[in-house]
């Protein structure tokens, strides 16, 4: 038996002064470490990196099917944990905010698993709005005229300007599948595939959406693993489905009031 999920449980009680946070870490500087020549990546969940012969493939895409009666708040500390695996060996990650996540909330959640909050560099948030100072050195000035005129655009340019900055690194990218949908039309009209361009520029591709959005065929029939979050009868689970593998009950735990999410094993 697992505890009932509550929303309440993923709420966060330290979303302020994050500009002062940001101020603080200036200084900090990780320890370079690169995933060059592996084939297999940890996702920053043991448990699941068991049961997928030792993490998500290189090169791969990967689509999360998430049940929509699932809050925000908890899709987001799910992603969190793999988000700040990555970035705690130095590989840049590029997001578009899922299920209306904001910034604010992204970046808490980060520094609950990090110890401070990444630079834009290393973490990008594909955001169009610098209403928040808080978050502002995340946003590019130049997402206005893209997101006005190209949504692919935006995702290109964002794609390039961080590779650049990190050609040996791994690169995590994370889409929800609107964005990504953009991006497959504008690649077709010239004749090149979704799938050649992100595995050209990444080196594992997220693409995240809710169950029942109409776009979500389009890529599974071209994703290398697939997994499940949903919520059944108060409990929720996470379920590969590409290749089959065990299913796996997500529980959380509040760390300096921050919730960390656990994956238990259903045997």
């Amino acid at each position: 038996s697992f505890a009932s999920y509550k929303p309440s449980d993923y709420s966060m009680h330290k979303m302020t002064g994050l500009q002062d946070q940001i101020a603080g870490r200036k200084n900090f500087s990780a320890k370079p470490y690169s995933f060059r020549g592996y084939r297999r990546i940890r996702t920053g969940y043991p448990e699941l990196d068991t049961v997928i012969d030792g993490g998500l493939p290189r090169k791969g895409l990967i689509v999360f099917k998430i049940d929509p009666d699932i809050n925000t708040t908890a899709i987001t500390a799910f992603f969190s944990r793999i988000i700040s695996s990555f970035i705690k060996r130095n590989n840049p990650v590029l997001i578009q905010p899922i299920k209306n996540a904001s910034p604010q909330m992204i970046l808490a959640f980060l520094k609950s698993y990090l110890g401070y909050i990444p630079d834009n560099k290393i973490f990008r948030i594909l955001w169009s709005d610098t209403k928040d100072s808080d978050t502002k050195q995340y946003i590019d000035p130049i997402q206005y005229t893209l997101v006005k005129n190209s949504q692919s655009g935006l995702i290109e340019r964002n794609i390039e300007m961080t590779r650049s900055m990190h050609q040996d690194a791994l690169m995590l990218s994370i889409f929800g599948y609107e964005q990504i949908k953009g991006l497959d039309e504008e690649l077709r009209q010239r004749q090149t595939s979704i799938f050649s361009y992100l595995n050209k520029n990444t080196d594992i591709t997220m693409v995240v959406g809710m169950s029942g959005e109409p776009c979500y065929p389009q890529f599974e029939s071209e994703a290398d693993m697939k997994f499940e979050i949903s919520l059944v009868k108060g409990t929720l689970f996470l379920k590969p489905v590409l290749p089959v593998g065990p299913i796996f009950a997500i529980t959380t735990h509040k760390v300096d009031g921050f919730p960390r999410m656990r994956l238990q094993l259903l045997v």
